[in-house]
C-alpha cells in the first residue's frame, strides 16, 4: 500500500461518488457502480484518509478532498426526512402512494405518484448485481424481482450489521 500526503487527483477523469455510511466518518467510493475505495475519518481529529485501490492519501479535511479530487459526496438521508415518508414503518425516498405489503417479495412496496405503474420497495436493501453486493435505498421492485437481495431494513445501521 502506497501512503502519500495531499495529492491533486483532478486528472482522474471518472467522477467518483462518495456514499455516506457513517455520518461524517466513513464513505464508500464508487465509479460506474463499482467500489473503488473509501474515505475514513482518522482518530483524534488528525484528518481523513482517502483510499483508492492500493493508494492511500491523507487530507486535513473534507474540503481539501473536494478541492483535490473529482468526488461527488452524496447526501445522507436523515431520520427526520424519513419520518413522514414511510410504508409499513419502512422509510421511503419520496411521498409514498398506494403503499402495500408484497407477499411475493416480502417487502413494503409503493408508487411515487398516485397513478404510476412503477413500483418501489421501501427501506434499505443489499442487492447483488454482477457478483457485487451493494446498498440500495428504495430500489425499484423489478430490481428485487431480478436479483438476489437481503432486506428490507429500516435503517443503514441494521443493513451494516448484516453486511459485516
Amino acid at each position: 500500500m502506497v501512503k502519500t500526503k495531499e495529492v491533486d487527483l483532478k486528472h482522474i477523469e471518472v467522477t467518483i461518488h462518495a456514499k455516506p455510511i457513517i455520518k461524517d466518518k466513513f464513505w464508500v467510493l464508487t465509479a460506474d457502480d463499482q467500489r473503488v475505495g473509501e474515505i475514513n475519518k482518522q482518530e483524534h481529529g488528525s484528518g481523513y484518509k482517502l483510499k483508492i485501490g492500493d493508494s492511500v492519501f491523507n487530507y486535513k479535511n473534507i474540503s481539501r478532498i473536494k478541492a483535490n479530487a473529482n468526488i461527488e459526496f452524496e447526501k445522507q438521508i436523515t431520520a427526520k426526512e424519513r419520518e413522514e415518508n414511510q410504508v409499513h414503518e419502512y422509510p421511503t425516498d419520496a411521498k409514498p402512494y398506494n403503499g402495500v405489503w408484497s407477499l411475493q417479495q416480502k417487502a413494503p412496496i409503493f408508487t411515487k405518484e398516485e397513478d404510476s405503474k412503477s413500483w418501489f420497495a421501501a427501506g434499505w436493501y443489499l442487492v447483488r448485481q454482477n457478483k457485487i453486493w451493494r446498498q440500495d435505498f428504495c430500489p425499484k421492485l423489478i430490481t428485487l424481482q431480478r436479483y438476489d437481495y437481503h432486506g428490507p431494513y429500516k435503517n443503514q445501521r441494521e443493513l451494516l450489521k448484516v453486511k459485516a
